[in-house]
């Protein structure tokens, strides 16, 4: 679906669902199969599919964001991508400002859906940090690349979620 973004004009909505089943799903999917095989009750479940899907949103925001604001050596990637290659994006559709806001919202609900967790989840929290979500993401995973990232946080958030839903010592 990203692939066929390019050249095309598209609405936030359009963007929106690209991100949906772009990010969104690996990261639902990631606390899914955490949840289950550590026995997570309903509500923890449903909880954790929220973050999973506003994390996903916001992470791409974010990475719409750096791709506009910030330079290749400050992210490790080219700069300005998106715009070159004539891609839609946040920043392109609503403006800077705008995507802030939208980055916000994102990370606000994921937020309170961990929030709603009666376990620790201090390391989900700071993945969700809006201010440098990808900063910490390489940190935790040792300095990696942005392809490498979205491997490792699958294989983490899916671990993290096994060690959350068994903290009850089941």
């Amino acid at each position: 679906m990203d692939l066929f973004a390019f050249d095309k004009k598209q609405t936030i909505d359009d963007l929106l669902q690209c991100y949906a089943f772009k990010t969104s799903t690996l990261f639902v999917l990631a606390v899914s199969y955490g949840a289950t095989l550590g026995g997570a009750t309903k509500k923890e479940s449903a909880a954790l599919e929220r973050f999973g899907e506003a994390f996903g949103i916001a992470f791409q925001i974010y990475d719409d964001i750096i791709d506009a604001t910030l330079s290749e050596s400050q992210t490790g990637k080219d700069a300005n991508k998106d715009k070159v290659n004539n891609k839609p994006n946040y920043v392109s559709l609503l403006g800077l400002k705008d995507a802030k806001l939208a980055l916000k919202k994102e990370t606000d609900v994921a937020l309170d859906a961990l929030n709603s967790i009666n376990k620790d989840t201090t390391i989900l929290k700071m993945l969700v940090d809006q201010k440098r979500p990808m900063e910490v993401l390489k940190e935790y995973l040792g300095g990696i690349s942005i392809r490498e990232m979205y491997i490792g946080i699958t294989m983490h958030t899916f671990l993290t979620n096994l060690q959350l839903v068994r903290e009850d010592g089941s």
